[in-house]
């Protein structure tokens, strides 16, 4: 039986920026597994989205992938245990640090280092325009309005206020604050820094999406254009085809910006 309470070992292993900033790839160095061998190697979507352990890549030999089912042919002393998790991992929708951090959890899979789970300090950094309404919503309900007014989040400067507040106005505040989500005082640091976890995954997702805007766009836009060729326009089943996924794909973008 799987031991749920293992942890897994990092000692010479490295986690890329790329993995970590990745919604498909998942490094398996995290992960508490008894072969050190499947540990180097990683688990990553496919292009139907199945999740396969990559056994290895090359620029020039390309990948080579393998499913889960199948490691024992490839790893002579993987076990049983580390096979069932593997293919666990393998259904789990997404592989980013978000998602991975909710999922593990219900898996029954701890890992040694936190770390592990945090985007990288450059993708953390290229939030930060996404963060800004958190920020500034932050700073002017913790600190003096007045002293709050002048700041251009655009100015670097604007961190100083964090180290030269009005102490007894902003203790006040902290305890409007604390009133109002009816907890303690000395909680209210512990909470806000929950939700700027959670305010900093939204902005992950939105800046995921922004990236992948212009290839919807191309994709919208090639759907009308094979709908109006003089060779297609003729062709029932195509146009129908292309008439429904436009339609899907504008439903979907809809909901997801929606959601935001």
């Amino acid at each position: 039986m799987e031991d749920k309470n293992k942890v897994s070992k990092k000692t010479n292993g490295h986690i890329s920026d790329f993995d970590r900033d990745s919604l498909w790839s998942l490094p398996l160095i995290m992960i508490p597994l008894q072969s050190s061998a499947l540990q180097k190697t990683r688990l990553v979507k496919n292009n139907k989205l199945e999740g396969v352990v990559e056994i290895y890549s090359d620029a020039r030999s390309g990948r080579g992938y393998v499913i889960p089912d199948h490691l024992n042919k490839y790893f002579g002393d993987i076990s049983t245990d580390d096979i069932n998790v593997v293919r666990k991992l393998s259904v789990l929708n997404s592989y980013d640090v978000y998602s991975l951090r909710i999922s593990l959890r219900q898996i029954g899979i701890n890992v040694v280092d936190h770390d592990d789970l945090k985007l990288s300090i450059s993708k953390q950094s290229e939030l930060q325009e996404y963060m800004k309404p958190f920020v500034s919503s932050l700073i002017v309900n913790i600190f003096d309005r007045e002293q709050t007014e002048s700041i251009d989040m655009q100015d670097g400067n604007w961190m100083n206020i964090f180290y030269n507040p009005d102490v007894n106005k902003t203790r006040e505040h902290l305890r409007i604050i604390a009133s109002k989500m009816n907890i303690d005082l000395q909680d209210v640091p512990s909470v806000i820094q929950k939700y700027g976890d959670v305010y900093l995954s939204v902005a992950y997702y939105r800046q995921c999406l922004d990236n992948i805007q212009p290839a919807i766009s191309d994709f919208v836009k090639s759907t009308i254009e094979i709908t109006q060729h003089q060779q297609i326009k003729n062709d029932f089943t195509t146009i129908t085809g292309c008439k429904r996924m436009y339609q899907k794909i504008k439903k979907i973008q809809a909901l997801i910006n929606q959601q935001f």
